[in-house]
């Protein structure tokens, strides 16, 4: 006779000992004089749900506790944020949720449909992405960011002088993970803000960072076994 352990809940092909964290990051207004950063004093003015997914998060994101970990990952990384009453260097926005993001293998080749500062995109034309071909895993980079991912996305914004001025984006980072037909968001999210936070106010030297870490420990809750006749005992 053969023992088998009923589980309350599968695990599915994606729940191994690591898992792959995506980061893209850009500084877009560019620092003066000998400044090497955009400010470290900052206040975060709006988080939401990413609303262009065809798809919901396998659970609901818990805002709360996503807002704590930002804090947290701010903190290590030497920001600080601004008392009441006063006046931050930077405003950051956060999106997070599940979306297709433009491939950055293919940036010639695109049609991009932008949401904020998400996107999805579409190949048209002759993709140039050819010319990259002889790299080394091209090919599985541009397949693996085609799929749908997992996102926390942060931007940051200079701190208005006036209610009229232009509002003007200094830095932003993208953070993202695969399986989010799987993975919870709730789950990752620290593990993704962490590595994500290297690069606040950096951008990075490759269209896109691949950073491997460990999934957070987790329990597994094991039912009473019972027993599986043999295929040949059940005939």
């Amino acid at each position: 006779m053969l023992w088998a352990a009923v589980f309350p809940a599968m695990l599915s092909a994606a729940d191994e000992a690591t898992f792959e964290i995506y980061v893209r990051s850009k500084v877009e207004q560019p620092m003066k004089g000998m400044a090497r950063e955009h400010g470290r004093i900052y206040g975060i003015i709006a988080m939401s749900q990413i609303v262009n997914a065809e798809e919901k998060l396998i659970k609901p994101m818990n805002e709360t506790e996503l807002l704590r970990q930002l804090h947290q990952v701010m903190l290590h990384r030497g920001f600080h944020e601004a008392p009441k009453g006063t006046k931050p260097d930077i405003l950051l926005t956060v999106l997070y949720g599940r979306s297709w993001m433009r491939n950055p293998y293919l940036e010639d080749d695109l049609v991009q449909d932008i949401n904020e500062d998400l996107q999805s995109a579409a190949i048209a034309g002759l993709p140039t992405h050819y010319m990259n071909q002889t790299e080394a895993g091209h090919e599985e980079k541009l397949q693996r960011a085609q799929k749908e991912k997992l996102i926390i996305d942060i931007t940051a914004w200079r701190f208005p002088t006036n209610p009229s001025e232009k509002r003007r984006q200094l830095w932003h980072t993208t953070i993202s993970t695969d399986d989010p037909d799987h993975q919870d968001l709730n789950r990752l999210s620290e593990k993704m803000l962490i590595a994500g936070s290297t690069y606040f106010d950096r951008k990075t030297d490759k269209p896109e960072v691949s950073i491997s870490s460990e999934f957070p420990e987790g329990r597994v809750l094991m039912g009473t076994p019972t027993v599986i006749e043999p295929a040949e005992e059940r005939k």
